[in-house]
């Protein structure tokens, strides 16, 4: 490399970082339950801030607050609450994804990329995962550093035969962690596992696996263990089993319409499509050239294909499902990029494109973060206005309850949930005991207010029983106050 050729590289490299820091910074950015602003009031974040703090008062999830998400969901956000009630989750946040867009520049340099390509298709990657956002904190994220982490090993295994007792450990703990938040996205070890005893069957390395397995299992069990001990300990076990194993069996058993219009959305996503065809384009080279198709090619195509076949099990689609595929982009572009290291020409052309669409994808979130912070634009003003309600016609002991999807209400007002549920939907019509078992707790502690998404013959009873007024309506919701005699959040009757 001539010295021009060198200050070229070295301009290209500092570009590829700045843009990859540009694309944190806009990641973290979109974050409203950190920096208070938001397109939109998203309702599992809150669930689960909400959750975080109920822990720092002594409640255990499952127990004292109905969610079918995994543990480590509300530990995060109990950790946060921990570091600061309202900005804890976003410097845990800073941490979880400087970690995965880490990982996302160390797997193109595993594949033999230089530190300049890997950094941009890094910032590709972080680019996309800037689009699906969806304002953060939610457990697809909080997977995100593991499942990176956890691909960069099997990466450098399959392409450079690398491994030892602590990235083995460390890649079972990861899978560990991932088992509770949310099973369904441990397909990336499931896929690779059986990639890795294929290979060493195959390369008569069979002697090795018991060790591999072994470690992996140790790490493995050195995460969930102690989680379920303090599950079993503070009585949430059989709670914990109800909610997040049976609850979310019966959350998955969609409609078939349902899911096939949640395919067509799947289908339709350039993470999904994109490694997919490139993918094809690199088996393709490989039979032209009669050379072998590596192993780790098939078993990552199985591992998009299942992955992407379990984000439609739920019938419904959201944007933040598919930061699970985040992790689908970084060595397929990084594989075709040195499929075609010959041809300086494509190559130039095809990171060029890279970067393009890196930056194409930014502008909207970026755009959202104009409108929404240096506007000055925060909550949506009917929200706004019923919260200031909330606060002056209620004292901070008074319980509430939000019989919809609305989590952020309890927060911003800074008001406890009168029972175990703090939403309603859509779990009310997922199962008819959770429907009744809510009625059964606000009969037991009656709210002060009650803010309502919906309205039907057994809540219009429960609120002509108690007196309940309307203070405030809005399109959306409306809230209701009762005069009641509320000690405690339970009833005496003038």
């Amino acid at each position: 490399m001539n010295g021009r050729d060198s200050r070229a590289y070295k301009i290209f490299e500092i570009i590829s970082f700045v843009l990859l820091g540009l694309s944190f910074v806009i990641l973290i950015l979109q974050c409203p339950i950190a920096v208070l602003y938001s397109k939109e009031i998203i309702p599992d974040g809150y669930v689960f801030k909400y959750i975080g703090i109920q822990m720092t008062k002594g409640q255990m999830p499952y127990l004292d607050i109905f969610d079918h998400k995994g543990p480590l969901t509300y530990l995060i956000n109990y950790w946060a609450a921990l570091i600061n009630r309202d900005y804890g989750i976003m410097i845990l946040e800073i941490l979880i994804n400087g970690i995965s867009a880490a990982f996302l520049f160390l797997i193109p340099v595993k594949c033999g990329c230089n530190k300049a390509v890997s950094a941009v298709i890094a910032f590709a990657s972080m680019a996309y995962y800037c689009s699906i956002f969806e304002a953060g904190n939610f457990v697809e994220e909080f997977a995100l550093p593991f499942t990176l982490f956890s691909l960069w090993v099997f990466t450098d295994f399959f392409l450079n035969n690398k491994v030892d007792t602590f990235r083995l450990v460390l890649c079972g703990s990861s899978l560990g962690a991932v088992l509770l938040l949310r099973p369904n996205m441990a397909v990336l070890w499931v896929v690779f596992c059986i990639a890795v005893l294929i290979k060493c069957i195959k390369e008569k390395r069979a002697k090795e696996l018991i060790p591999f397995i072994l470690k992996f299992i140790a790490g493995m069990t050195a995460v969930v263990l102690p989680v379920i001990l303090w599950l079993y300990i503070n009585g949430a076990w059989e709670s914990f089993i109800e909610q997040y194993i049976v609850f979310n069996l019966t959350y998955s058993d969609a409609d078939p319409i349902l899911r096939s219009i949640a395919m067509m959305d799947m289908i339709k996503r350039p993470v999904i499509f994109i490694p997919i065809i490139i993918i094809g384009i690199l088996i393709f080279l490989h039979f032209k050239k009669k050379a072998a198709i590596p192993g780790f090619l098939f078993a990552y195509i199985f591992y998009i294909i299942i992955q992407s076949v379990l984000f439609t099990m739920a019938g419904t689609s959201y944007d933040h499902y598919y930061i699970t595929a985040v992790p689908f982009l970084a060595y397929p572009l990084a594989e075709m990029i040195k499929a075609f290291k010959e041809h300086k020409k494509i190559c130039y052309v095809f990171v060029g494109c890279i970067a393009l669409w890196g930056v194409l994808l930014t502008i909207t979130p970026l755009s959202n973060f104009m409108d929404y912070a240096v506007l000055g634009i925060r909550t949506p003003a009917d929200v706004a206005e019923m919260i200031d309600i909330i606060k002056t016609e209620s004292r901070e002991e008074d319980k509430i309850t939000v019989l919809g999807n609305w989590g952020y209400i309890y927060l911003a007002s800074d008001r406890e949930s009168a029972t175990r549920y703090t939403y309603a939907k859509p779990i009310i019509y997922l199962d008819k005991t959770i429907y009744d078992d809510y009625f059964n707790e606000l009969d037991k502690e009656v709210p002060r207010i009650i803010v309502l998404e919906f309205n039907n013959d057994e809540i219009k009873e429960f609120l002509n029983k108690h007196s309940y007024y309307i203070i405030y309506k809005s399109k959306y919701f409306f809230a209701v106050k009762t005069d009641e005699n509320v000690i405690g959040g339970n009833i005496n009757e003038h």
